[in-house]
């Protein structure tokens, strides 16, 4: 299924599966042995195209349950009415989900934006800042940014991605209020570097891996 797990406030198991449904598990101990069960599902099927598969499905700070798919499509599960509402990016994306109290964030091959939902309910683009994805393939598994975004910042204001560029990876961080590019910081060499894991956030620093 998906490339991401996450656990509800109650310890629920949240788990994206190949049949567009999100299921929900608790694992309880049996005659000594771990078990799962079966809470519920939350089936996409009628609002996904059959190539959508679902890589993500995490809840933000209100309640809604947002997911992503491999071809670009976002949404998320109203947590009253369970109407499902989605938003359509023209780019692939591969990786997890940034979410604070003021929106979520979706990286896709192309580009980093921000999404919040508006006071009809409707998922709204809050900005869109373009990345260098120059590099394509070269051992990533997607041809853009193989990293989830990072939010840090003494301020809580401050995200960051690795690129993909060429001839060398930089480490970009931006803005959250508005997407704007604070730097870009060329890191390892021009040769076999990419990144797959988020960086890591600690104040105003950060620390990143190269899987290339």
């Amino acid at each position: 299924g998906g490339g991401y797990l996450h656990l509800t406030v109650s310890g629920e198991v949240i788990v994206p599966k190949m049949d567009k449904k999100i299921a929900f598990y608790n694992v309880i101990e049996e005659q000594n042995k771990p078990q799962w069960k079966l809470v519920k599902e939350i089936d996409l099927k009628a609002e996904l195209p059959k190539k959508a598969n679902i890589t993500d499905a995490v809840f933000d700070y209100d309640g809604q349950l947002w997911f992503t798919t491999s071809t670009g499509i976002v949404g998320f599960v109203d947590k009253t009415s369970e109407k499902i509402n989605t938003y359509i990016f023209s780019e692939n994306l591969q990786n997890q989900v940034a979410i604070d109290t003021s929106g979520v964030y979706i990286l896709t091959n192309g580009s980093l934006n921000k999404l919040l939902i508006n006071d009809n309910g409707k998922i709204q683009l809050k900005w869109s800042s373009k990345y260098d994805n120059s590099a394509g393939l070269t051992g990533l598994v997607g041809s853009g940014s193989g990293t989830s975004p990072t939010l840090f910042g003494n301020n809580d204001d401050l995200i960051a991605i690795a690129d993909n560029g060429k001839p060398q990876m930089h480490l970009n961080v931006y803005h959250r209020f508005d997407g704007r590019l604070i730097s870009s910081t060329p890191v390892f060499d021009t040769i076999n570097t990419g990144c797959e894991n988020s960086p890591i956030g600690f104040g105003n620093e950060l620390v990143i891996e190269n899987n290339g």
